[in-house]
């Protein structure tokens, strides 16, 4: 009877919750100073809108952050819808995950080190404007506390493969990066728990 009580006291995950959405993913890759593109293309992403407010954000940061910072334009969707699922565990955390093939990618060159606000890849690409190249790429990403509900360690990242060709020849690319909050150290640095690695090789 006692084993019976405590068991119905826990909470019971909620089903997954399957969905697609047309999903961008761009992200700075400084061991190869690449600012890459997946499921769009830096002429898609970088409308006047977004690079309107990237200028805005640079001249909030400079400025002292006084005041709101720049309300967000809508950005971009991308080129293809990308399937993923939501599961609610018993704790009220939202996991969520990811899982893509086939999306287009463009591996940019990043300006000049001090030409590189890091508000955005438009900016951060506006003065060398030279793409690597571009190919098919995959796409995968898991959040095991998506609505930040602080009922567990967050443990969080993504991960990806690709092929790309440009003027310069043929590359196998890939990156990933994971971070978790439960080694989170922000008076001494980075958090130990971060992994943030790219490799691009040549064919």
């Amino acid at each position: 009877m006692i084993m019976a009580m405590g068991a119905s006291a826990f909470a019971v995950a909620s089903p997954p919750d399957k969905f697609e959405a047309p999903i961008v993913n761009t992200h700075p890759d400084l061991e190869n100073d690449l600012a890459v593109f997946v499921n769009t293309s830096r002429d898609a992403y970088c409308t006047p809108d977004v690079v309107a407010f990237e200028e805005a954000l640079i001249d909030w940061i400079e400025g002292g952050f006084v005041g709101a910072p720049p309300e967000e334009p809508t950005f971009p969707e991308g080129f293809e819808l990308i399937s993923g699922k939501t599961q609610v565990t018993g704790q009220g955390a939202v996991v969520a995950s990811i899982n893509a093939r086939g999306l287009h990618i463009e591996l940019w060159e990043l300006d000049a080190p001090e030409d590189r606000p890091f508000v955005g890849p438009c900016l951060d690409t506006d003065d060398a404007h030279t793409m690597l190249g571009s190919g098919t790429s995959t796409l995968q990403g898991r959040d095991n506390d998506f609505d930040s509900s602080g009922t567990r360690g967050n443990s969080f990242g993504e991960r990806g493969r690709a092929n790309v060709s440009g003027d310069s020849g043929d590359y196998a690319y890939s990156w990933k990066f994971h971070a978790s909050s439960k080694c989170y150290t922000p008076e001494d640095g980075p958090p130990p728990c971060l992994l943030d690695t790219a490799t691009l090789r040549a064919k």
